[in-house]
């Protein structure tokens, strides 16, 4: 899959992905307090109504581009509805999106989500991502293209390789290597 989301808005998604329980037929609502959006974003409590609400607005608007097996393109958005309560934020998936979040027997990547909250740049959780899905094997190998429309990058951002290298790679190189991270990769 192909999206651009913000750090925040990824944060969220990895959230709501990560109530899903192994055996659901069928998306549910998922519930998230704002306590526990607050540390996941990162943000004082008393500045999560606002934070929660412009994630929600942004996210909704947000469309990912599925390859389908036969070769076309699905473009879909990542949540249909947000429902902004007092004390909690009640998401729903698209429900074209069930068959690459429910029922997986095969061909997931496991997040470990206290890991990746860490992440200030997009592009850091969006690498430990593609990464973790090669663990076993220890080395991934993309064209340079292809990793670039992967991480959402547009054709007239970081043109430049040393300013790919400089914003992208060595940005997450240097978070992955924080300790404070605790990242399992390096």
């Amino acid at each position: 899959a192909r999206y651009s989301l913000t750090v925040g808005e990824q944060r969220l998604i990895l959230a709501m992905i990560s109530k899903i329980q192994q055996n659901d037929d069928d998306f549910s609502e998922y519930t998230i307090t704002l306590a526990e959006l607050a540390s996941l974003l990162d943000v004082p409590l008393p500045y999560i109504y606002n934070e929660i609400n412009q994630i929600t607005e942004k996210l909704m608007s947000r469309v990912l581009h599925i390859k389908l097996e036969n070769g076309d393109l699905m473009k879909l958005q990542w949540v249909c509805t947000a429902i902004h309560k007092k004390d909690c934020v009640v998401l729903s998936f698209a429900p074209k999106l069930k068959p690459y979040l429910l029922k997986l027997k095969r061909e997931f990547t496991i997040t470990d989500i206290t890991i990746v909250r860490k992440f200030q740049s997009i592009y850091s959780i969006r690498i430990y991502q593609l990464l973790r899905q090669y663990i076993k094997i220890g080395w991934r190998e993309l064209e340079l293209q292809e990793f670039r429309e992967i991480l959402g990058i547009k054709k007239n951002q970081y043109r430049e390789f040393s300013d790919f290298k400089k914003r992208v790679l060595l940005q997450a190189q240097r978070e992955f290597e924080k300790k404070e991270n605790k990242c399992d990769l390096n």
